[in-house]
Parts: C-alpha cells; structure tokens; sequence
C-alpha cells in the first residue's frame, strides 16, 4: 500500500505526550468496537437467512429474503473488514513505531509511560 500521508504528519514517538498516546490507544479501540459491531450485525444478518431458509424451506418469498439476508451479511462482513484494516493502516502511516504497526496494545499502553 502507498504512503499517502504528507511528510508533516508523521509523527515520530518521542513527540507524542501521554495525552496523545491515550488518544491514539482510545481511536484503535473504537476501531475494534466498530469491527465488532460489524461482526455482530453480518453474524445477526447470517442467522436470519439460515433461519429462514430452515423453517420455510420450499417457499419461494422466505427462501429469496433468506438468500438476500445471508448475501447481505456477507458484505457487512466484507465492509467492516476492509474499514477496519484501512484505519489501521492510516494510523499505523502516521506514527513511526513499531509497537503501533503490529499493533499489540499492553495493559500499560503503547507510549512512552506504558514502558
């Protein structure tokens, strides 16, 4: 993937203050609420085609909803996948560390006063 951040603002970690990594550790954890919501609604959209193909299973309106639905959830899963890497991914241009590229959040944080 190419590097679309301007120069200005890739920061290096020993310019961030605590706030700042506190911020930064917050955004990713957002990411993750955000996949998981994602996971949630193509699990939910996944169960009710497979519901609905189950129980109604020579009708041809229930059988196209429940094919629809599962088709459905598939792309909600797709969609917040490719999201979640591309946050990653920008943030991960942004600041030149390596804990913060392979992303490994400790219980005391990825700054300067988690080490």
């Amino acid at each position: 993937m190419e590097d679309r951040s301007p120069s200005h603002l890739v920061v290096r970690p020993a310019d961030l203050l605590v706030r700042d990594w506190l911020a930064f550790d917050r955004t990713l954890m957002a990411s993750e609420r955000t996949l998981l919501a994602y996971l949630r609604t193509a699990l939910g959209l996944l169960a009710a085609g497979v519901a609905l193909l189950r129980i109604y299973p020579g009708q041809v309106p229930e059988v196209v909803v429940g094919c629809v639905s599962i088709g459905l959830g598939f792309v909600a899963l797709g969609v917040g996948a490719r999201r979640f890497r591309r946050v990653r991914a920008r943030y991960a241009s942004l600041v030149s560390n390596p804990a913060v590229r392979s992303w490994e959040i400790r219980p005391g944080g990825n700054g300067p006063a988690g080490r």
